[in-house]
């Protein structure tokens, strides 16, 4: 129902993005214990479905159960786009089964050259277009003359993605060892959780393991998964992203300003190359 409003007020500019979210979060802090990710996506994707499409129907099975599901008398006939955040083989065949798009958070080129042409030809033999589909990326991104700096900064940020089980998988780099890095930063991680019991995962960042954890990732691995830089610079690279088959990237707003004029010329500088 929040998608269906968001895409009235946006006169059908919204996307549901959509991902496992990690299990710690919602084992740790809401107490849920959720089975096997890729069912659970399956089935939400599919109850999501009828729910849009039979705003009546009863919605009930191993997952979920919606009673009185209330009518979406929105006036919206297009069906918002499914993006779905997915690095394994059984999430990103979901995607293709069920999405309009995947969205690929902190990948590195490697990982893109390897995986989009592997979905592209899965889209085919689907019978789906696969011109039609979206790869999105979501990565370290700031325009900025003084990239020592920001990559400094960005560390943390990365690291904060790298710990995780499984989302290794999307960062894949013949000049690191990215196995050994997750596999520290998980450490280190486990450590500063200790340290901060019952905070939230922002505050370990806060916590005294913060250097220790920034010490992990080489700046040299930033540089290469991020978009840090001047415009030009972004600007080549997003052109060479638009090669590989990425189609649509996350850009947040300028630091100096957030004004929505700013955001719009900013983004337009962009655009010719996504």
């Amino acid at each position: 129902m929040s998608i269906r409003t968001l895409d009235r007020i946006s006169e059908g500019r919204s996307f549901l993005g959509i991902g496992r979210s990690v299990p710690e979060w919602y084992s740790r802090y809401l107490g849920l214990e959720i089975g096997d990710p890729v069912n659970v996506m399956r089935n939400t994707l599919s109850r999501l479905k009828e729910f849009w499409g039979k705003s009546n129907r009863i919605l009930r099975d191993e997952e979920y159960s919606v009673t009185s599901p209330t009518p979406h008398l929105l006036g919206v006939e297009h069906n918002c786009p499914i993006y779905i955040a997915a690095v394994g083989p059984r999430m990103i065949e979901v995607a293709i089964e069920f999405g309009n798009g995947l969205v690929f958070c902190w990948p590195t080129v490697e990982f893109l050259e390897r995986t989009i042409p592997m979905v592209k030809a899965s889209l085919e033999r689907h019978g789906r277009d696969p011109e039609k589909f979206k790869f999105a990326v979501q990565t370290g991104f700031e325009v900025t003359t003084n990239k020592t700096d920001a990559l400094e900064a960005m560390k943390a940020e990365m690291a904060y993605i790298y710990r995780f089980d499984g989302v290794a998988r999307a960062f894949r780099s013949p000049c690191y060892d990215i196995e050994r890095i997750s596999l520290e930063l998980r450490k280190n991680y486990a450590g500063a959780m200790e340290i901060v019991e019952g905070t939230s995962d922002w505050n370990i960042h806060r916590s005294s393991r913060l250097e220790i954890i920034r010490g992990i990732i080489p700046a040299g691995l930033v540089d290469e998964v991020g978009f840090i830089g001047t415009i030009d610079e972004i600007k080549k690279k997003l052109g060479s992203y638009k090669i590989l088959g990425v189609t649509d990237m996350f850009v947040p707003p300028p630091q100096i300003d957030d004004r929505a004029t700013d955001y719009k010329i900013f983004v337009n500088q962009l655009n010719d190359k996504i």
